[in-house]
């Protein structure tokens, strides 16, 4: 997905060659495609909301988010099967790519971590002239520092959709704890305190004050909530993973 950070690019190329960029196909996480293709019925309902994406040099892109009390699927907005998943009851992650016909499976788990540089969190409520409503609700402006370096602003409306704010926080989490495992791995020269906090200790700070519907970066990034749909009835099949594309983890010092 295009929308992923830096840092968590990063992470995940130290991670491929740390493995030898060997990655071995897990019969544990095999069974549990399986059981993920299996244990949705009938529909059930969700939340959709469709977000327009902008990065520094591309063009504009929607991305899709559609949660459900089991599932949180992230994907441009088209049923196919390049998308990736969240089983909120199991805190695994999914991520399937049509191109080589694979599925990285991601494990939520502890891993207790130091921060390689010192990290002072701050945040300032700035004043909006127009707040905007959503659904009776006035939005608010917050910024977001990291040793006094403004790092991520966000626009958020308290009380709105905050099962979708929940789900949210649960799938940064499930990457948060990947980025721990690897971050011992990761050059000290290439690190810096935004990425750090946004992407392995603080991944939520920017969901406290609601759901954003604006959000941005230095860097040129930036996120708008397009459209929503509190009464969205999904396809089961949107929550399937494809049976024939291989799954796989990626590990450290795997033999």
């Amino acid at each position: 997905m295009r929308n992923l950070a830096k840092l968590a690019l990063l992470l995940g190329l130290v991670l491929a060659l740390l493995a030898g960029c060997d990655a071995r196909e897990s019969a544990a996480t095999a069974l549990a495609g399986r059981a993920t293709s299996a244990s949705l019925g009938a529909a059930a309902s969700g939340v959709m909301l469709l977000f327009e994406e902008q990065e520094a040099g591309i063009e504009p892109y929607k991305t899709r988010f559609i949660v459900t009390d089991h599932y949180l699927r992230i994907d441009d907005g088209h049923d196919g099967p390049d998308f990736i998943l969240l089983d909120r009851l199991m805190g695994r992650v999914y991520s399937s790519n049509s191109a080589d016909q694979s599925v990285l499976v991601i494990e939520s788990a502890k891993h207790e971590v130091e921060s390689p540089l010192e990290l002072t969190l701050t945040e300032d409520r700035l004043s909006l002239e127009s707040p905007p409503a959503v659904a009776g609700r006035e939005a608010q402006h917050h910024a977001y520092f990291v040793n006094g370096e403004r790092c991520y602003d966000v626009i958020s409306v308290p009380g709105f959709l905050d099962p979708v704010v929940v789900a949210l926080r649960e799938y940064r989490q499930v990457l948060a704890s990947e980025h721990k495992r690897v971050l011992p791995y990761v050059p000290a020269d290439v690190l810096e305190p935004c990425d750090l906090a946004h992407n392995v200790f603080a991944p939520a700070r920017h969901l406290s004050h609601g759901l954003p519907i604006q959000e941005w970066r230095p860097d040129g990034y930036r996120r708008s909530l397009l459209d929503f749909d509190p009464d969205y009835y999904p396809d089961p099949a949107l929550f399937t993973l494809p049976e024939d594309y291989r799954q796989y983890t990626m590990g450290v010092g795997m033999g």
